[in-house]
């Protein structure tokens, strides 16, 4: 991460991942409840030492707002505040996994939100800075090819997420393996172009809208049982565990994952499938 102090650039270490976890949940929450209006990212330098940064991250939103009596539950894990009168109703899971993302760096998550006016989420990390000229290319590592000389070309890969900033980032994730995956919203669009194309494998995000990852999965099992099912979800309860068992699901992964985890997956499964092909990287 490159920031600015004095005029002078700054580079910062920092996972891009888990921070990148941490901001799309935020910035898709911003923009799921603002109809009208505007999203604003901020990213600031607090402060500066010689081995780490002070960085401020704010996400704030002209939307609806929450109201007060919901703040102190807001951020508690598998609650959701349901806004009967949206056309999409509950927070879902965004915020309690943020704000553990967000613990988890040793700091907290803190928001100021007025019904009718709008919310800010803000958060300050600290970072160390790379000594002796060691500079880290952190989107170099996360979207870069994993493997050497190991392209999936060949593999047929459906991607059902309807958080956009989520399907981006698998979808860069997929290309720097050699795929070109087909993207969809939801479990409906999921099934309309299921059986137009031989998929080999499905990724599908268990929090999906009207129809969820079980559903989806079951039908999925019962009317194309070769395919192979990866589930992401950050809610990896031992119920939710189980219940995939029972359906058949092939794997799950437990959202944020680096690409080496999604791309052992794709590899095993392209080897199974007899499509797997390698090609000088």
């Amino acid at each position: 991460m490159r920031t600015l102090f004095d005029d002078e650039p700054i580079f910062a270490a920092v996972d891009p991942i888990r921070l990148g976890q941490i901001l799309n949940n935020l910035i898709s929450n911003a923009i799921k409840f603002t109809d009208e209006g505007e999203v604003t990212i901020m990213v600031r330098l607090v402060s500066k030492e010689a081995h780490k940064a002070l960085v401020h991250f704010s996400v704030k939103d002209t939307g609806i707002g929450i109201p007060r009596e919901f703040h102190g539950t807001l951020f508690k894990s598998f609650q959701q505040y349901q806004r009967t009168n949206y056309t999409n109703p509950g927070t879902g899971l965004g915020l309690a996994i943020a704000n553990q993302l967000v613990e988890a760096h040793h700091s907290k998550l803190f928001f100021k939100s007025e019904e009718g006016v709008g919310s800010e989420f803000f958060f300050e990390l600290s970072l160390p800075i790379p000594q002796e000229g060691k500079i880290i290319h952190p989107f170099k590592q996360a979207f870069g090819a994993v493997s050497s000389g190991v392209k999936l070309t060949g593999l047929n890969v459906l991607v059902v997420e309807d958080n956009p900033v989520s399907t981006l980032i698998v979808k860069k994730q997929l290309e720097s393996f050699g795929l070109i995956p087909d993207c969809v919203e939801s479990g409906k669009d999921a099934l309309e172009v299921l059986f137009e194309k031989n998929y080999h494998t499905i990724l599908l995000d268990l929090h999906l809208p009207r129809m969820d990852g079980f559903t989806l999965s079951k039908i999925i099992r019962t009317q194309s049982p070769d395919t192979h099912i990866i589930v992401f979800t950050a809610d990896i309860r031992e119920e939710i565990k189980a219940n995939f068992a029972e359906i058949g699901v092939n794997d799950i992964l437990l959202k944020p994952f680096p690409p080496q985890k999604i791309f052992e997956k794709l590899l095993k499964v392209a080897q199974d499938k007899r499509v797997i092909q390698i090609k000088d990287s």
